[in-house]
Parts: structure tokens; C-alpha cells; sequence
């Protein structure tokens, strides 16, 4: 990311997503009812997210067999289609009904739960020296250079053209025999970490 001494911009972002999978489980063949070693998140070598710290927050819901298994049915209609050899969509069957049309489909099931919570935190003195970390703004370590150069337009013309599309943001001046003549720019996603998340700090975060 590029930075000045004088940066109106945010130097550090913050970036939250829900989970979209469906992570079920069950203990019903096992000695003791424990979930253990179960993988929650996988994420690439070179992720970005792994850069600095890295958090993920846990709930686990204890759930009645009818509602496990309108959940597991859900999993395999939603995340196991695509090849010859996976099963066909079923018929999803909840406990939720329309009051209004007996006929219209309703889908989704209500419970009454037990539940765990638990925050997890990964930081970067965690991982392997040997780590490869990637903070997403390699793109953008090289400063770019726009000059008003002969046949020069006029000043107000320069920065019209350069810099009215917002494609690019001036982030230093260049100086040259005690004159602008242009500035080292930025593209809006490498100075402006806002583009990518939020400069407002959770406050769960430590």
C-alpha cells in the first residue's frame, strides 16, 4: 500500500463475512458425545487474511435428530451437485408450514438449542516463519509516476485529464526546480484500505 508522512487515508481495515457452508456433525455412533477435530474453515497458503491476525467466531448448536437430519439434507442438496455420481435433490420437509395456503411450500426448521460459543484467534507470530504471506497490496509496492511533460497542456488541463476519472488518486508531489510537475499516484483500492473493508475497529478485537 502506498503511504505518505501526511496520509489522510486509514492504515489499518478491518474485514467481517458470515459463513455460508453448513458445518454438521454427529455423535450418535461415538464412545462419547464430542465433536473433536473437526475442520470449521480452510484457507489458502497466501491468503491475505492470515497476514496480520486472523479471527473466527464458533457456535456450536446441539440439535434434535429431525432437525440434524433436515440440515444434512439441506448440505447435500445445496453443496454435493454437479457430478454424475452425486445424489439427487430431495424433497426438503421442516417443521416450518404456511398458516395462510396449507399448499404453499415452506422451507426452514425451528428448534430450541444448546449452545457453545467460542472466539479464535490467529496471528501471524503463529505461522511458520517460513509462512507464505501475502497482504494483498503486492500489486502496489511500485510508485507510479504522471508527469505534465512538454507538449505540456496546461496545469488545469493536466490534472482534469489525469485525474478526473477518480481511476487514479495523487498521493506525493514531484518537485522538480522548486515546481510541480507531478505527482506520484495511487489507484483508489492500494491508498484507501476503506475499499476493502471498514476502518471502524470490531469490538471484539484484541
Amino acid at each position: 500500500m502506498v503511504r505518505t508522512r501526511n496520509d489522510p487515508y486509514p492504515n489499518r481495515c478491518w474485514r467481517s463475512t458470515a459463513s455460508t457452508g453448513i458445518k454438521i456433525g454427529k455423535t450418535t455412533n461415538l464412545n462419547q458425545d464430542v465433536v473433536s477435530n473437526y475442520v470449521l474453515h480452510t484457507l489458502p497458503d497466501s491468503t491475505e487474511l492470515l497476514y496480520y491476525k486472523y479471527s473466527i467466531l464458533v457456535r456450536q448448536y446441539g440439535m434434535t435428530r429431525a432437525e440434524y437430519d433436515y440440515w444434512d439434507l439441506l448440505k447435500k442438496n445445496t453443496e454435493s451437485i454437479g457430478t454424475l455420481f452425486d445424489p439427487l435433490p430431495s424433497q426438503l420437509t421442516g417443521n416450518v408450514h404456511c398458516l395462510s395456503n396449507i399448499d404453499e411450500l415452506a422451507l426452514g426448521f425451528v428448534g430450541v438449542h444448546s449452545v457453545t460459543e467460542k472466539r479464535i484467534f490467529i496471528r501471524r507470530t503463529q505461522l511458520p516463519r517460513d509462512w507464505p504471506l501475502s497482504s494483498g497490496y503486492e500489486d502496489c509496492l511500485t510508485p507510479i509516476e504522471v508527469r505534465n511533460e512538454p507538449p505540456a497542456p496546461s496545469w488545469g488541463d493536466f490534472l482534469e485529464n489525469t485525474f478526473s476519472s477518480y481511476s487514479i488518486i495523487p498521493v506525493k508531489e514531484i518537485i522538480e526546480g522548486g515546481s510541480v510537475t507531478g505527482y506520484i499516484v495511487a489507484t483508489p483500492d492500494c491508498l484507501d484500505c476503506r475499499r476493502r473493508g471498514t476502518d471502524v475497529r470490531p469490538s471484539f478485537w484484541q
